[in-house]
């Protein structure tokens, strides 16, 4: 398993066990805003509103809907990084630049600790979101949003 941070009286420490954390998006109705909130041990890491958020968020989703489809857990949130630059409408150094961003962040939200988050997993051709303790308030509803096409999202996987 890879390496996260909790808090312990008021020290972020590094734990071997990821299944602790909970990620809580709270997205716009436009998704022009995501917050991000870290869930550990009954305490809180408010992470805020970061344009890089939004591209955890398409992650998260990815694993969810994996998931939800039964995939094993060693399979699920996997996409091509293609298709997640196109859906951004970024290249694949700016998505590069927000993974960096967001570890860096969490860096700074717990600076007692010497290695970073590896939440964002790659192999070749494809990246996802690790963690499947996700919960995601407000956005579009995916399923009934008319510009959204999940077979495209599944068959480019």
């Amino acid at each position: 398993m890879l390496p996260f941070w909790f808090l312990s009286n008021s020290q972020y420490k590094i734990t071997n066990q990821t299944e602790e954390v909970f990620f809580k998006f709270d997205v716009s109705q436009n998704e022009e805003h995501v917050a991000l909130q870290i869930e550990l041990q009954q305490q809180h890491i408010n992470l805020g509103i970061r344009n890089h958020h939004y591209l955890l968020l398409l992650l998260a989703r990815q694993y969810l809907n994996d998931h939800k489809k039964g995939l094993s857990k060693k399979e699920c949130g996997w996409i091509d990084k293609d298709l997640l630059s196109s859906m951004l409408g970024q290249n694949e150094n700016h998505i590069n630049i927000q993974i960096y961003r967001f570890r860096k962040q969490l860096l700074k939200a717990c600076p007692s600790a010497k290695q970073g988050p590896q939440f964002v997993e790659r192999r070749t051709g494809e990246i996802r979101f690790s963690s499947e303790k996700i919960q995601i308030i407000g956005g579009i509803d995916m399923a009934t949003a008319s510009n959204y096409d999940e077979s495209n999202l599944t068959n480019a996987i």
